[in-house]
């Protein structure tokens, strides 16, 4: 496996692709504000490479100031379970300069067993690759999620929530965000 930058056109195509296949509907962003951070300089991808082989992708928003964050993250159906997402995980941090936070479905709202192991198994490998969890939440587009991230030991849950609404005022247009963010 092999890391490097993901070029506009590549984002471009995982949009319209990967991220259906890899996220629900309500996750999914307008692709016109992923593209109006990137030429910003404040949105970037990575991806995982088996030769030419796209493998595993992260997009992520990286704001001039503060905490970026792992906006979407996913590895290959086939190659699931295989280790390549607990070393991609490395690369993503390292490229963020050691801090990034992201959001995992909150297990509290999950609407079913299988929900809820699904979310439990998903905290459990951001925890193995220690990503630490917070006491921070939000509600997003009627999705409920938890903020975990790679941070230092002297960031708290109120600099990790101040960091993720400046990110979430990048992210999404006034009227868009009134509506449709809550931080619980």
């Amino acid at each position: 496996m092999f890391v490097r930058n993901l070029t506009f056109q590549e984002i471009k195509q995982i949009h319209s692709n990967e991220l259906k296949r890899d996220f629900p509907p309500q996750e999914l962003r307008p692709f016109s504000i992923i593209s109006r951070l990137f030429e910003m300089d404040e949105y970037f991808g990575l991806g995982a490479f088996e030769g030419e082989k796209l493998i595993g992708y992260a997009l992520i928003a990286r704001p001039k100031a503060g905490t970026p964050l792992l906006d979407y993250y996913a590895i290959s159906p086939e190659k699931r379970g295989a280790g390549i997402g607990s070393e991609f995980i490395k690369n993503i941090r390292e490229a963020a300069g050691g801090s990034i936070m992201l959001e995992v479905e909150d297990p509290e709202h999950a609407e079913n067993d299988d929900e809820l192991k699904l979310r439990t198994r998903r905290i459990a490998f951001y925890d193995r690759a220690g990503v630490r969890m917070t006491g921070v939440r939000a509600r997003v587009f009627g999705v409920y999620f938890a903020i975990m991230g790679f941070f230092p030991e002297t960031i708290d849950d109120e600099d990790v929530r101040s960091d993720l609404i400046s990110v979430y005022h990048k992210l999404f247009p006034p009227k868009m965000y009134e509506k449709e963010v809550k931080m619980l």
